[in-house]
């Protein structure tokens, strides 16, 4: 199933999707979900309901907000790719570099970013795995890391390079408003077929780097809430 905010008549509603059949408001199923965590604990509901044939349909062209909504926090992991540590010329990390993005930047998948002159001149971008948490975690294990999921999605992940130089950490230069679009939807875990090897990091494809235990890293002190997303 895949759970998305769609706009229709100006107005912003969570709506359900069965691979590439027609978005279902949750209104029309008698669901009212004001953030993702809420549309999260009414999903197996959702699913029945869409199963069954109820609620309204969408037949006109939708435009698709941004489905992570007032999120407990944004994690994400740095250096975790091969080509980008050789790009930038960084030292393959021992274990995973954990930071954080302010809700505040977060972004629908078609909205612009904006890009202030006076406030950064090396602005940058990075195709990104986004992992929708689905109930609340934390200190979880390795092996119980992909219970906790409840979804995925693509983010982009945009940095102000000059300013995270200055910095000498990420959380403003990744953090201005616009900095995090993640969409078009969240696609649940039970669609993703190949996932139960991404908790260890050992992803066999050149691109990955490796770093041990990621999904186990993200929820190792700060606790994690429906509709985190660490990218």
């Amino acid at each position: 199933m895949r759970l998305g905010l769609v706009h229709v008549g100006g107005a912003p509603d969570f709506a359900v999707r069965e691979a590439d059949g027609p978005w279902v408001p949750l209104a029309s199923l008698g669901l009212h979900a004001p953030d993702t965590a809420a549309a999260i604990a009414m999903a197996t509901e959702a699913r029945a309901a869409l199963e069954a044939g109820h609620g309204r349909a969408l037949t006109a062209p939708v435009r698709l907000g941004c489905p992570v909504v007032r999120p407990g926090k944004i994690l994400a992991i740095g250096l975790n790719y091969l080509d980008h540590i050789r790009e930038t010329g960084a030292t393959q990390p021992e274990r995973p570099l954990v930071f954080a993005k302010y809700p505040s930047s977060l972004n629908g998948p078609f909205d612009p970013v904006v890009l202030e002159p006076d406030c950064t001149e090396q602005l940058d971008y990075e195709a990104e795995l986004a992992v929708v948490i689905g109930r609340r975690t934390r200190r979880v294990s390795v092996e119980q890391a992909l219970d906790v999921v409840f979804g995925y999605a693509v983010a982009n992940d945009v940095s102000a390079r000059d300013w995270q130089v200055r910095d000498g950490q990420f959380s403003r230069s990744k953090s201005m408003d616009t900095f995090c679009p993640i969409g078009p939807w969240i696609t649940t875990a039970d669609q993703v077929a190949t996932r139960r090897r991404w908790a260890s990091g050992r992803r066999s494809t050149a691109r990955s780097a490796r770093t041990p235990r990621p999904a186990r890293c993200c929820t190792a002190w700060p606790s994690c809430s429906p509709s985190s997303a660490p990218p």
